[in-house]
C-alpha cells in the first residue's frame, strides 16, 4: 500500500494549532515576528482575504453601474428630399424622433440598480460574517489544542513519576506485575497522545 498523502489545508490547520497562545506570523519585509490577539487576527484576515475584496470590489461596480441604469433611447434624426406633398415640387422634409417611456419604466431601473447595490453590501457583509466565525473558530481550536496540550504534559509528568515508583516497589516486591504495568500503559498513553 502507498503512503497517504496529507492534504495541505490539514497541514495548514495542523500548523495553526501548534502555534503558542498569541498568534506569531511572519512579518514579509522583515525577519521579525509579531503576536496577534483574536481581533487583530479578524482584522488582518479581513484585511487581506480576497472574497472580501471581490465583494467590495463588486459593490463599487455595482455603483459604477447605478449611473447608467436609466436607459433612454437615441433621438432619431431623418431628412427626405424629393416629391412628398405636391407632384411639381421638390420637398425637403425634416424630422426628429425621440422615444420616451412611461415613467415608472425609468423608477423601475433606478430601483432595481439600488437593489443591486444593497445585495453586493448584503454579501460582503455575510462574506465577513462568515470570515470572522472561521478566524474564531480556528481561534478557538488553537487555544483548546494549547489547553490540552499543557494538561497532558502535567499527565505525563504525572504518570511518568507514578511509573518509576511503581516500577520500584515492583523491583522490592512491595507490588504485582500488573500494577507496574498498568503505570507504564498508562504512561505510553499520554505520551502517544503528546
Amino acid at each position: 500500500m502507498g503512503k497517504n498523502k496529507i492534504p495541505k489545508t490539514a497541514v495548514i490547520i495542523l500548523g495553526f494549532f501548534l502555534l503558542p497562545f498569541t498568534i506569531t506570523a511572519q512579518v514579509p519585509s522583515s525577519t521579525s515576528t509579531r503576536s496577534l490577539s483574536l481581533q487583530q487576527s479578524i482584522d488582518e484576515a479581513l484585511k487581506n482575504n480576497n472574497s472580501v475584496k471581490i465583494a467590495e470590489h463588486d459593490i463599487n461596480v455595482q455603483k459604477a453601474l447605478k449611473k447608467g441604469s436609466i436607459t433612454m433611447s437615441k433621438t432619431e434624426f431623418s431628412y427626405t428630399q424629393g416629391v412628398v406633398s405636391n407632384p411639381t415640387i421638390n420637398d425637403n422634409l425634416i424630422s426628429v424622433t425621440q422615444r420616451i417611456d412611461f415613467p415608472t419604466l425609468y423608477t423601475s431601473q433606478a430601483e432595481l440598480a439600488r437593489e443591486k447595490i444593497s445585495s453586493s453590501e448584503k454579501f460582503k457583509a455575510l462574506t465577513e460574517n462568515n470570515l470572522i466565525e472561521n478566524v474564531k473558530l480556528a481561534y478557538l481550536q488553537y487555544q483548546y489544542a494549547l489547553e490540552k496540550k499543557q494538561l497532558l504534559l502535567q499527565l505525563d509528568s504525572i504518570y511518568g513519576r507514578l511509573s518509576k515508583a511503581s516500577n520500584k516497589r515492583y523491583q522490592t516486591g512491595e507490588t504485582t506485575s500488573l500494577e507496574n504495568m498498568t503505570s507504564l500503559v498508562q504512561s505510553k498513553q499520554i505520551q502517544n497522545e503528546l
